[in-house]
């Protein structure tokens, strides 16, 4: 089993987003834990659930047992198990609890320098636990020159970390509008430039963690 820890201390750069759309993605069976006190995921999961849609399901519990939860999924015969983190400046608790179990952290940003001036503190926590982790652009817009210039300096910091850098996601209506439904890009509009963007994130992801 994989856990995959989704994870930046500002909040509003699409964790959840992608913390559901990448266990909706998995070729595997997987399961989410909602860290995050807005509850979001958890709320998308039960939804779901209650629709007769049981991939992913949701892990119930706190954080303090998180370690606990984790070792259930695998019984369970889960093979990934993604964690919602939530925003966390001030303290660290959270996150480390969420990187101490995790094979890779996926670490979001949107191109905004109050997002992208806190990533250096997370990434320095990913590091301190020895997680692989990867980067990606959230609501990215390529002919932005400052997008563009935030990028390469991302791949920049990337490089200088040991890390891996994904495709940007754009900012496209097809992922709110999915949110309707309970469901993720990749199901409700597949052929739709935010699925393949997705799916894309998610194949890469698949790479990485054979690796580990």
């Amino acid at each position: 089993m994989k856990v995959i820890a989704v994870c930046h201390q500002k909040g509003g750069v699409g964790k959840s987003t992608i913390a559901q759309a990448v266990a909706v993605g998995s070729p595997k069976k997987s399961r989410i834990f909602d860290a995050d006190a807005q509850g979001t995921s958890g709320k998308f999961v039960t939804q779901r659930i209650t629709d007769g849609r049981n991939n992913p399901d949701l892990a119930s519990g706190r954080i303090e047992n998180l370690r606990l939860l984790v070792e259930q999924a695998e019984k369970d015969g889960v093979e990934w198990f993604v964690i919602d983190t939530p925003p966390e400046q001030a303290t660290e608790v959270n996150l480390r609890a969420a990187l101490s179990v995790a094979d890779f952290a996926i670490l979001p940003t949107k191109a905004s320098a109050n997002d992208v001036e806190v990533l250096p503190k997370t990434i320095n926590v990913v590091r301190q636990l020895d997680v692989p982790f990867g980067i990606v652009i959230n609501e990215f817009d390529g002919r932005r020159s400052l997008h563009k210039q935030v990028s390469n300096d991302l791949k920049e910091l990337v490089a200088n970390n040991g890390g891996h850098f994904f495709a940007p996601l754009r900012n496209l209506a097809v992922h709110q509008e999915a949110t309707f439904a309970r469901e993720c890009a990749i199901e409700y509009a597949p052929s739709s430039n935010g699925a393949r963007e997705m799916t894309l994130l998610v194949r890469e992801l698949v790479g990485l963690l054979k690796g580990i």
